[in-house]
């Protein structure tokens, strides 16, 4: 089957353009800590693979702000206002962090949401040079509805935090609310990492822009150190002594379509803050629209985003003449096949760049097909 579509444009760039910002540590307070969710206070999510009988596994990656399932919500108040829970009990790997706190007793209402399941408590540790989590911890407890009673109402609990630390809390179908410390961090010294490190929208296939900003609140750093390396590198590029004044860095000669780790600290004076971090990839370089052809026999640079079952693939799985084509397969390409009990959507792109003029786009296709509409294909352009 032939399929064509047409479009008149004077210039037009189809690109996939990704930036991840991560955040810093949270902040410290010098006076007894209390927390009743309904102000922001410094808690952040954090992805990590724990169990509770064990010392923390790998895979750390510090984020801001509670993600999905975890909700802020009138619903889950012990006092005031706002509560915070997670109903769902599969979810294991995020856990919420506390600002780092002092030694002492922690104790916080709680209650658990389903019949089973309950709060688990670890001992995290913020390494600052790296802006990310220690990849161990400390198991301190857990509740749940044998063992450490958690019922479904709530009732305050605590426990005992031999040193200063961050908390981490998974909440499994469980709330809790009303959290206190016998104060956060001793106040430390007036040093502040930057507060925030963007970069700019004009990121092209070999230079980017990197802007950020002091945290201090009296405008107290004396310069900036700026490092940056490939994402799939250890190895980073100093560009150290940057003057106060100067709040952003200009990168060069990049690697098209690849994706670079930068970190910024303040200074002051002899002393330094910890790093704030960032990351952005540079742009593909486009391919000429005007003449293109491809019978997929050579890899001429398709990107797919896949589902977890039926996923593009270029391969021997089928062809219209010849050996290969594009195709979607739920056995990694070996035959050209979909499960077709569940809804699933996977998307084979391509950047291109049009001249001005008219274009017709042609391409062969097949589908298995079902009725009432449920398998179809769609071409989308986008800029």
């Amino acid at each position: 089957m032939k399929k064509q579509f047409y479009l008149s444009w004077s210039r037009f760039l189809l690109l996939t353009l990704f930036a991840l910002l991560t955040g810093g540590a949270s902040p410290v307070w010098a006076d007894a800590y209390t927390c009743g969710f309904e102000a922001d206070k410094g808690w952040s999510a954090t992805y990590a693979n724990w169990v509770y009988t064990t010392t923390p596994g790998e895979g750390w990656s510090s984020i801001g702000g509670a993600l999905s399932y975890y909700n802020v919500d009138a619903t889950y108040k012990n006092s005031g206002t706002l509560g915070i829970g997670n109903t769902n009990y599969n979810n294991t790997t995020l856990y919420l962090v506390t600002p780092k706190l002092a030694a002492g007793t922690i104790s916080f209402y709680a209650k658990r949401l389903e019949s089973t399941y309950g709060i688990y408590i670890y001992k995290a540790t913020y390494n600052e040079s790296t802006s990310s989590f220690e990849t161990t911890g400390t198991f301190i407890d857990r509740w749940y509805k044998s063992g450490n009673t958690l019922n479904n109402t709530y009732s305050q609990i605590s426990f005992t935090l031999d040193e200063d630390s961050y908390v981490a809390i998974r909440l499994a179908a469980a709330a809790i609310d009303d959290f206190s410390a016998p104060a956060g961090l001793a106040v430390e010294s007036g040093i502040k990492k930057p507060a925030t490190l963007t970069f700019a929208d004009n990121i092209t296939t070999t230079t980017a822009t990197a802007n950020w900003t002091a945290g201090s609140s009296d405008n107290s750093e004396t310069g900036w150190d700026l490092e940056y390396k490939l994402a799939s590198s250890d190895s980073w590029t100093e560009v150290h002594g940057i003057a106060k004044a100067t709040t952003s860095y200009e990168f060069t000669n990049l690697t098209p379509n690849t994706s670079y780790d930068v970190r910024v600290r303040a200074l002051y004076g002899t002393e330094e803050s910890g790093w704030k971090t960032g990351s952005f990839k540079t742009l593909k370089v486009a391919t000429v629209a005007e003449g293109f052809t491809d019978d997929f026999e050579s890899d001429k640079g398709w990107d797919f985003i896949n589902s977890s079952v039926n996923k593009w693939h270029r391969g021997t799985g089928t062809n219209n003449g010849g050996e290969n084509a594009l195709y979607i397969s739920n056995d990694n390409g070996t035959t050209n096949a979909y499960t077709n009990n569940s809804t699933t959507v996977s998307y084979a792109t391509k950047y291109f760049s049009f001249a001005g003029g008219d274009y017709t786009i042609t391409y062969d296709w097949k589908a298995l097909g079902e009725s009432d509409f449920y398998d179809y294909l769609r071409v989308f352009l986008a800029a």
